[in-house]
């Protein structure tokens, strides 16, 4: 059975971990720390949020993206994340924010 706090768990887990921390899965995570060293601005946000859709694919096969809006917010320097989606065969959709603070 597929558990809703599960997957806002795994979600969780893949924006935090940073990629090849995890001994036995070096590969695991998303790849956008590097990204924070580059400008803060619409063409670096479109690259992580690739770089999100990507990795959900690979890590998370339960999870459909609907939608994923990135946007940087210049006063506090960081980029403003929004992930919507509904797990795989089920009807109602859930929604996942966080904020990636620039570097």
């Amino acid at each position: 059975m597929i558990d809703e706090q599960a997957i806002q768990n795994s979600l969780i887990n893949l924006f935090s971990t940073i990629r090849g921390k995890r001994r036995m899965l070096p590969m695991y995570a998303l790849n956008i720390h590097n990204y924070l060293f580059e400008p803060l601005d619409e063409i670096t946000a479109l690259e992580i949020g690739n770089e999100i859709l990507r990795s959900i694919e690979i890590w998370d096969d339960r999870v459909q993206v609907l939608d994923l809006l990135i946007e940087p917010n210049y006063d506090s320097n960081t980029y403003e994340i929004s992930l919507t989606y509904k797990i795989k065969n089920f009807l109602n959709t859930q929604e996942y924010k966080t904020t990636l603070n620039k570097l």
